[in-house]
């Protein structure tokens, strides 16, 4: 499920008219990767992690980067973030 969603996000990032939201938005969530413990956003139901974690697991870290490492190889100039 995950996959569908990152590829169809990608395929929009393609287009070029989201491109600048959907580049804050992987950096965004790039940036949670600074934080000391993960963020509330990354909870809930709705997101498939129902309990909040106040420590990072494999599982949270790749949520941050998904979209991050999608993005990598369509724009390269994304790795000075």
């Amino acid at each position: 499920m995950r996959e569908r969603a990152i590829n169809a996000v990608v395929e929009l990032y393609d287009r070029g008219d989201l491109r600048s939201i959907i580049e804050e938005y992987a950096i965004f969530y790039l940036g949670f990767l600074r934080l000391p413990q993960p963020p509330d956003v990354l909870f809930g139901t709705e997101r498939g992690r129902p309990i909040k974690s106040d420590a990072w697991n494999e599982d949270i870290v790749r949520v941050c980067l998904y979209l991050y490492l999608a993005l990598l190889p369509i724009n390269e100039k994304l790795i000075h973030e």
